[in-house]
C-alpha cells in the first residue's frame, strides 16, 4: 500500500524503526532530506538529524556526541541532546548503510542497537540498497516507488526547462531508456546530457556521456590538462578501486594521498608524466573540477567520496573490464581466480554490471569476454549471472544461449527449482 512522507513522519514520531530500501540512484538521500522538511513542517517538537553513515563510521563517535560536535548544534551539550533523546524527541535519519565496510557496518549496527536500547521512543530510519545486511531488527521495510511522469518532468525541467516534455517523450521511445527512467539519478543525468544527438540506451552509456560532457567544458578541460596532464581518469579509477575493495563509501585524506602517489609513480614510470604532482593539489583539482567530493571533518582531516556511489562504481568497473579481458585472453588459473573473487563479492555487483554493458557492446572480442564471465558467474551466483545477461548485448546472448539454457534446465530438476524458475 502507498506510504508517503506524512506516514513515515507519523511512524518516526511514534518511535518506530524504518528501513528505506531502493535500487541504486533511486533518490534515497533526497528522500531523507525531504522527510526532514516534512517532520519540521508538521511540528517543531522533535529534532531530526541526518547521518551519512560511511563518514560516521570513520569518526567512531556515538550519535549523541556526533551531533554535539556539529557546527549547527553549537552551544547544545551532549547532556541536553541525551535529555531530548530520552524524551523520544530525537529522530535519526541514516543514509548510506550499503556504503559501509564490513568492519564499520558491525560498529554502526552496535551503535544503532545501543541508541534504540537507551532511547526507546526515538524513531530511526536507515536508507540502504536492497539485499544489504539488515541494519536493525524488527523494522517496517519501505520500498521506494519509481518516479511518476510528473516527477520525471520536474527533474528534467530543472536542467532543460521547456524542452523537458519533448526530451521525456523521446527518451520513452528509445529502446533501453524506459528502464533508466525508473531511476531519478538517470533522469537527472539525461537532463544534464540534453536532447542533442543520440540518447544513451544503458546506465553505463548515460554516466559515460555525463562524465564526457563535464570534461568537455572548456574551463574544466584546461585545468585538468594543466594540473593533471589529462591523467585524471587514472586517479579517479584508483580511488574508486580502493573504495570498492574496502567496501566503504568514503576514503581518508591520508589513504587517498597514498593512492595519488602510487598512480603518479606509475604514470611517470610509463612516461606519461614528467614530474610527480603534489598529492593534495591533485586531490583538490579532482574535487573542484570533477566528481570527487570533500567531506570536512571536525578533526581537520577531511574524507573523500564520489558525488554518487554510482559514479564510484562506474569508475571501478574499468578494473572489472580489465579482469574479464585478461581471463578471456589469457585463461590462466590466476586470472580465473581473480575474476572469480570479484564475481563472488557483493560490493562489486554494480561495477560488474557497468563493465558488462560497456565491454559487451565494444567489439566482438569484448562480447566474447563478457560471455565467458557470465558462464563463470552462473556457477558462483546464478542470480548475478542472470543480471549480467539482462545488461549484456544481444551478441553476447547469441554466444552463450545454449550453455545457459542447459544450466537452467538442469538446475530446475534439483531441489532449488524455485530459484531456477526465477533465474
Amino acid at each position: 500500500m502507498p506510504f508517503g512522507h506524512a506516514d513515515a513522519a507519523i511512524e518516526l514520531r511514534s518511535g518506530h524503526p524504518l528501513i528505506l530500501e531502493a535500487e541504486p540512484g533511486a533518490g534515497k538521500s533526497t528522500t531523507l532530506i525531504q522527510l526532514t522538511a516534512s517532520l519540521f513542517a508538521e511540528s517543531d517538537d522533535c529534532v531530526a538529524v541526518i547521518f551519512f553513515l560511511p563518514e560516521f563510521g570513520q569518526m567512531r563517535r556515538d550519535f549523541i556526541d556526533d551531533i554535539a560536535n556539529r557546527a549547527a548544534f553549537h552551544g547544545i551539550t551532549a547532556d541536553t541532546l541525551s535529555t531530548i533523546a530520552q524524551a523520544g524527541r530525537l529522530i535519526l535519519l541514516c543514509d548510506g548503510w550499503n556504503e559501509l565496510s564490513a568492519e564499520h557496518r558491525d560498529w554502526v549496527r552496535a551503535c544503532l542497537a545501543r541508541f534504540q536500547r537507551e532511547n526507546h521512543g526515538c524513531g530511526i530510519m536507515v536508507a540502504t540498497r536492497a539485499l544489504s545486511p539488515p541494519p536493525i531488527q524488527g523494522p517496517v521495510r519501505l520500498l521506494m516507488r519509481p518516479p511518476s511522469r510528473a516527477q520525471q518532468l520536474a527533474i528534467l525541467f530543472e536542467t532543460v526547462g521547456g524542452a523537458a516534455e519533448e526530451l521525456l517523450n523521446r527518451a520513452r521511445r528509445t529502446p533501453g531508456l524506459r528502464d533508466l527512467l525508473r531511476t531519478p539519478l538517470y533522469v537527472a543525468v539525461l537532463g544534464e546530457i540534453g536532447s542533442g544527438g543520440t540518447l544513451p540506451e544503458t546506465k553505463e552509456q548515460a554516466i559515460r556521456r555525463f562524465i564526457d560532457r563535464r570534461e568537455q567544458r572548456s574551463e574544466q578541460r584546461i585545468i585538468l590538462r594543466a594540473q593533471l596532464q589529462d591523467r585524471h581518469l587514472e586517479y579517479l579509477r584508483a580511488a574508486a578501486y580502493r573504495l570498492t575493495i574496502s567496501g566503504a563509501g568514503v576514503i581518508s585524506q591520508s589513504d587517498l594521498r597514498n593512492e595519488v602517489s602510487q598512480v603518479s609513480a606509475q604514470l611517470r614510470q610509463a612516461g606519461q608524466i614528467t614530474g610527480l604532482p603534489e598529492q593534495q593539489a591533485t586531490i583538490d583539482a579532482l574535487v573542484a573540477h570533477h566528481v570527487l567530493v570533500e567531506r570536512p571533518a571536525e578533526s581537520g582531516r577531511p574524507f573523500y567520496s564520489f558525488q554518487h556511489q554510482q559514479f564510484q562504481e562506474w569508475f571501478a568497473s574499468s578494473h572489472v573490464e580489465e579482469r574479464m579481458v585478461a581471463a578471456s585472453a589469457s585463461p590462466s588459473r590466476e586470472n580465473a581466480q581473480v575474476l572469480a573473487e570479484i564475481l563472488n563479492n557483493l560490493d562489486w555487483t554494480e561495477p560488474i554490471l557497468f563493465a558488462v554493458e560497456r565491454l559487451s557492446r565494444s567489439t566482438a572480442e569484448g562480447a566474447q569476454s563478457v560471455g565467458q564471465a557470465i558462464c563463470r558467474a552462473i556457477t558462483i551466483d546464478p542470480m548475478l549471472g542472470a543480471a549480467m545477461i539482462r545488461r549484456a548485448s544481444p551478441n553476447t546472448w547469441d554466444q552463450i544461449a545454449e550453455p545457459v539454457v542447459r544450466f537452467a534446465k538442469d538446475w530446475h530438476k534439483t531441489a532449488e527449482s524455485h530459484r531456477a524458475f526465477r533465474f
